[in-house]
């Protein structure tokens, strides 16, 4: 995504805490986040459940996030790997410069 293809959806206008290797913050949703609404829902609902029983399902709604949207640094600099929750008006993530490696769904039959 080029720096014309980015829009803002929210701000995360101060950080309210951590809790290990995750930022949590306020989340105010601006008008282009009405797009992704339905996704980060989708998104939270099954990591809130039986996450094991719909990893496949998740990996493909994240991975359409991931494809919309870039997580910018403070600096405007865009974080390479990151993954971001949103709930009503609290967002949670964590980010790297490095991606991360992440070990293929296994397939049990």
């Amino acid at each position: 995504m080029d720096a014309e293809d980015q829009r803002h959806f929210g701000w995360q206008h101060r950080r309210n805490g951590t809790d290990q290797s995750w930022f949590i913050g306020h989340f105010n949703p601006e008008p282009g986040f009405a797009e992704f609404n339905d996704l980060f829902s989708r998104e939270l609902a099954l990591i809130e459940g039986n996450l094991p029983d719909h990893i496949e399902e998740w990996e493909n709604v994240y991975g359409r996030i991931r494809q919309r949207l870039v997580l910018l640094k403070p600096d405007g600099t865009a974080v390479p790997e990151f993954l971001l929750h949103i709930a009503n008006d609290k967002a949670w993530f964590r980010y790297s410069d490095e991606l991360f490696e992440l070990e293929p769904a296994s397939h049990e039959t």
